[in-house]
């Protein structure tokens, strides 16, 4: 039996990717969320985060791979990591 596709398992050199340098608003409040892409001849003298960007998407891959997530069991959560989420406050 196939195991369900995992999250993140497209190859970083799929095609339809681009590296790019986004800034993302995460002050609470009405643009929260915002954000701005630029590409490296355009990127400002900001502190911006360079990653790589997914521009383009094979629907029917995505479809199957979400659905074969979604149809998956559920995992049970780890003891260890959950007690350390609720530490932090994590569920509050």
């Amino acid at each position: 039996m196939n195991s369900p596709p995992r999250p993140g398992s497209i190859p970083a050199s799929s095609p339809g990717r681009e590296t790019l340098y986004l800034a993302v608003d995460t002050e609470h409040g009405a643009a929260y969320g915002n954000t701005l892409s630029w590409s490296a001849n355009d990127k400002p003298k900001l502190p911006v985060r360079q990653l790589k960007v997914l521009v383009d998407l094979d629907n029917d891959k995505f479809n199957r791979m979400f659905i074969g997530l979604m149809r998956a069991p559920i995992q049970p959560a780890r003891k260890d990591v959950a007690a350390a989420l609720l530490r932090r406050g994590a569920f509050a």
